[in-house]
């Protein structure tokens, strides 16, 4: 079986792999369909291949990380995905973000160092998420916090697909046709209003998180 992910420029037939080597190998010169780097490799090393990555590009790779001072920092990985959601339309997240307007700084954007030094002193922890406190705003140090993973999602622009009120917070009643309002707080559920209005239901969620200074989003701005 011929290697697929790689171009073959030649066969080199049996071959010892080194000169200390004392079996023989079938071997090709192929090109890597990545970095268009040329090397010798076995027909059995590229059958084996899942990422259709030569040793060229992953040492590409690791240089770049090493550059931005973050090759194994789980931080590096956070600051890529932020870029990746703003400028990479192949990203699936890309319609959430970065379709709908939403940038990274430019001194965060062209440094993972300014990046890292601003989550470091901003209180990051690696149990921690980013999270931007205004869902149409960017991601720069003025909206940007570190929050659980709890906390992110009260803070989402998102409503739920079995919503049928329309509006956060707000659900009908079954077998009325009044609707009624809930929070959850501190594991709790908490009703707010009841009223066959769904609009006046979603006011009142709203209000209820001013004035308890709360981090849910809101139904209006």
């Amino acid at each position: 079986m011929e290697p697929t992910s790689f171009k073959i420029i030649s066969d080199l037939g049996m071959q010892f792999a080194t000169s200390k080597s004392k079996r023989k190998h079938h071997f090709y010169l192929v090109e890597c369909p990545k970095c268009n780097s040329t090397y010798r490799t076995t027909n059995s090393q590229l059958l084996v291949r899942t990422s259709n990555k030569c040793k060229s590009c992953i040492c590409k790779t690791k240089a770049n990380a090493k550059k931005h001072g973050g090759i194994t920092d789980k931080l590096y990985s956070v600051w890529t995905g932020i870029k990746k959601r703003c400028y990479s339309v192949g990203c699936k997240s890309y319609v959430d973000y970065g379709a709908r307007g939403i940038s990274v700084c430019e001194l965060w954007k062209e440094s993972y160092q300014n990046f890292k030094e601003w989550a470091i002193s901003n209180g990051y922890e690696e149990h921690l998420l980013i999270d931007r406190r205004d869902n149409d705003g960017n991601y720069e140090p003025s909206n940007c916090r570190w929050v659980t993973k709890n906390t992110q999602a009260r803070n989402t622009r998102r409503i739920m697909s079995t919503n049928t009120s329309g509006y956060r917070g707000v659900s009908l009643i079954t077998g009325t046709k009044k609707y009624k309002a809930v929070i959850g707080v501190n594991n709790k559920n908490i009703q707010i209003l009841r009223s066959f209005d769904a609009r006046e239901c979603a006011e009142a969620y709203d209000n209820y998180i001013k004035e308890n200074n709360l981090e849910h989003t809101l139904n209006f701005k």
